[in-house]
């Protein structure tokens, strides 16, 4: 009976040992913080801090438009003017691989591709079907010699990769097929 109560006494002294872990001499055990209400996640190194641009370039994708110009002539984006009152509204009509002045404004947009159903791929950005379903447009916009913007302006989310200026919004609003 002593040897059981020794053997018992051994196993609960070393399941409390396993349980609420033990210190060596020198040796501190971190426990891991587990996230609550007050805490902040850790942010991870592959990815920049909120508000500061990668460090790493975005790759180069080839834009692949195949058989878009026989179906589709130009594309229509629109700029606003943003004001809290009287803010006016352009449009521009810009053929494929064109550009044009905005009327009423600095701007300049130029029209590096356009694809009526976007699709990404590694390597590329094509078109899934020559259907007007997802449009999207490159565009480039500049004001003098000064190049302000040069993304993809997506018809359906205009809030994604949108240009950003204090004085305008510019925004693919439709695609106009060819004749």
């Amino acid at each position: 009976m002593k040897k059981l109560t020794t053997v018992i006494a051994l196993i609960c002294v070393a399941g409390t040992l396993l349980l609420f872990g033990c210190k060596k001499a020198g040796v501190v055990e971190e426990k891991p913080e587990v996230p609550g209400p007050q805490t902040e996640l850790p942010v991870p190194q592959s990815l920049p801090p909120q508000g500061e641009a990668p460090s790493a370039p975005a790759p180069v994708r080839k834009v692949v438009d195949s058989d878009v110009s026989s179906r589709w002539a130009a594309v229509e984006i629109t700029v606003e003017e943003k004001k809290e009152e009287g803010g006016q509204t352009f449009k521009v009509e810009i053929p494929l691989g064109g550009e044009a002045m905005v009327e009423g404004t600095p701007l300049k947009i130029m029209l590096l591709g356009f694809v009526p159903d976007f699709s990404m791929g590694a390597d590329t950005i094509t078109t899934k079907s020559l259907d007007d379903v997802n449009p999207a447009a490159k565009i480039e916009v500049s004001e003098g010699e000064q190049v302000l913007f040069t993304g993809w302006s997506f018809r359906d989310f205009p809030g994604m990769h949108s240009f950003e200026d204090p004085r305008y919004t510019v925004r693919l609003s439709r695609a106009i097929p060819a004749e």
